[in-house]
């Protein structure tokens, strides 16, 4: 389980290229829909965060590490 005051751009773009998911589908699986990729590249190659960014990707990365797709 991945817990949200851990969590780096770095390790964000880290997993989820292990995982060959585009930024867009990334996006889509934290929930960050509406809003452009832009958000998330900012977190990855930025570090920056808005309130509640956090909490949302490591719920995203957790769901990943589960590798089972249906909890998606």
């Amino acid at each position: 389980m991945y817990k949200p005051d851990e969590l780096t751009g770095a390790l964000v773009l880290e997993v989820r290229t292990k995982h060959k998911l585009s930024r867009v589908q990334f996006s889509d699986l934290v929930g960050f829909t509406g809003k452009s990729p832009a958000r998330l590249n900012n977190i990855e190659k930025n570090d920056s965060w808005k309130v509640g960014d956090r909490e949302m990707v490591a719920a995203a990365l957790t769901k990943l590490a589960a590798g089972d797709p249906a909890t998606w």
